[in-house]
């Protein structure tokens, strides 16, 4: 056998290792995987002592590869840099994972959905969703069984559930987005959740509004929330005679009615409201008005309206079960910016012609003039006149 030993070197062999074999004193066989590409031999290991084999690099020379062209030969150094970006461990992670759920290795739980079965990984689902890991890390009979059955959930939605779960990726419509946000807050996947509810801020609508907010609402989801409560408020008349409407539920109901920003020119509009929504379901729903009038304002109310509302309501229209604050509605007053100048009206000599008040509507864009000021100390101290304001 023909030993392969390092170029220009020759091992010297002592008087007490002669006796020793070749192969054992840092030479290997030859063979064709030491070959390189041109049919060179590499550079031999070091041997050390009792038959250990310890390799030492050498400097790099580009002879070594019997005089072809160097390794690198680029026009530019900037291309012998290596590229800044690289792709993060938790997308080559999530790629592993959703291989091993397609290819349904290593699973090791079952969920059951209305008779369809998932194969899933335990480990995955209890890193996504707290209700996955209470399930499977408490004492309970759940975290034993290799199927388990998931009610009020449709396979469908579950199957989004899971491949947001593996991919970080979810496929929305309108159609789809509420029943997959129900089950991701049930099933407590929170960046599912958040996702749906991005997605359906950016399509409510009036025609939509009421059962948004209804979900909203009944799933603690404060961005939905005001976005919702904020269209069925300034849209109120309208809204209020959808047939989402009527379905709405007694606590629903009482929040929106108590709302400062109901887009309404009369208080007799939130009366005549509840008042539909009662004689929808009469036998049923009556029984809440007491509640549902507690957030009415009498004080908005016209002396006509009161009147009417009386010979309805008999007592609790007279006002004592009427409980509601005197603030106006949004939709009763108009918002506009005064300018006032305070150096020539600080003058004893002031007439009501110097002391008129320029007015500006932003929704307009016009300038009107408000009734004169009998006088203005400071902003904070200040009497307006007998007109109209």
């Amino acid at each position: 056998m023909r030993l392969l030993r390092r170029p220009g070197r020759e091992i010297q062999r002592s008087p007490e290792d002669r006796h020793i074999p070749d192969e054992s004193r840092g030479c290997l066989p030859e063979t064709p995987a030491l070959k390189n590409r041109v049919g060179q031999r590499l550079p031999a290991m070091n041997a050390v002592r009792g038959g250990t084999v310890t390799w030492h690099p050498q400097p790099w020379q580009d002879g070594d590869w019997g005089g072809e062209e160097p390794l690198s030969d680029s026009d530019s150094e900037e291309e012998d840099f290596p590229d800044d970006s690289t792709t993060p461990l938790g997308n080559y992670v999530l790629h592993g994972l959703k291989q091993l759920l397609d290819a349904q290795q290593l699973c090791d739980v079952t969920l059951l959905v209305e008779g369809k079965k998932f194969m899933c990984h335990r480990v995955l689902l209890a890193a996504a969703s707290p209700y996955f890991r209470a399930m499977f890390t408490s004492p309970l009979v759940e975290s034993r069984l290799n199927e388990i059955r998931l009610e009020e959930v449709r396979p469908t939605v579950m199957d989004a559930v899971i491949q947001f779960v593996y991919t970080g990726e979810a496929g929305l419509s309108l159609d789809t987005a509420e029943d997959i946000f129900v089950a991701a807050n049930r099933l407590q996947v929170m960046p599912l959740q958040e996702l749906c509810s991005r997605f359906l801020f950016e399509h409510i609508s009036v025609d939509n509004c009421l059962g948004m907010y209804s979900l909203a609402r009944s799933h603690h989801d404060q961005l939905l929330l005001r976005a919702s409560l904020r269209l069925v408020a300034q849209h109120f008349p309208r809204v209020s005679r959808q047939k989402d409407f009527l379905l709405l539920d007694h606590g629903t109901l009482g929040s929106i009615l108590a709302s400062d920003r109901l887009g309404v020119d009369s208080e007799a509009e939130v009366y005549d409201a509840a008042r539909r929504w009662a004689e929808h379901q009469p036998l049923e729903r009556y029984v809440h008005m007491p509640a549902l009038l507690h957030h009415l304002r009498p004080g908005l109310l016209s002396h006509k309206e009161s009147q009417r509302l009386s010979q309805e309501l008999g007592p609790a229209g007279a006002g004592d079960g009427l409980g509601g604050p005197l603030r106006p509605r949004e939709g009763m007053f108009e918002k506009k910016i005064v300018c006032v100048d305070l150096t020539p009206r600080e003058d004893d000599n002031l007439t009501d012609r110097d002391s008129r008040v320029d007015c500006f509507d932003p929704q307009t864009g016009k300038w009107e003039k408000l009734a004169a000021l009998s006088s203005l100390i400071s902003p904070a101290a200040q009497r307006w006149g007998t007109g109209s304001s």
